[in-house]
């Protein structure tokens, strides 16, 4: 299975859209029957459906904007655990490029090159070797 970044993911970004408009819609209808209800009684001409329909609106509004902000604050944590995650998995991945580096260091055998008896300059490195590390 392929990973995506979250960035890159329609299901967070789905998660994103329909949070910011559940929590918009939810809002405009508390807002909007909040405010016709309280001007239907202070004016003295709220009807029995303006007091008892108006009730379960602002609550089913309530409900819509509690969940839009449930699920903002549930983008937030998977963002967050997903950063988390990639931070963790970069670690995990500088680790062991150092842990191959080592082990790769280790091959290299340091020898000893003692001077010559004649007093000509002593090269204790070929040209095979020279190439091999460009």
């Amino acid at each position: 299975m392929k990973k995506t970044p979250l960035i890159r993911s329609i299901p967070y970004w789905l998660l994103i859209v329909v949070s910011l408009a559940s929590a918009a819609v939810g809002g405009w209808i508390v807002s909007d029957t909040t405010t016709r209800l309280t001007a239907a009684l202070d004016d003295g001409t709220a009807t029995g459906t303006d007091v008892y329909v108006g009730q379960p609106w602002i609550l089913v509004g309530a409900i819509a904007l509690g969940a839009g902000v449930i699920g903002i604050l549930l983008a937030l944590a998977l963002g967050a655990a997903a950063s988390l995650l990639r931070g963790a998995d970069g670690a995990a991945s500088t680790a062991a490029d150092v842990a191959s580096v080592d082990a790769a260091s280790e091959e290299v055998v340091d020898t000893e090159v003692e001077p010559r008896e004649d007093g000509a300059p002593v090269s204790g490195v070929t040209d095979e070797a020279v190439t091999s590390v460009r």
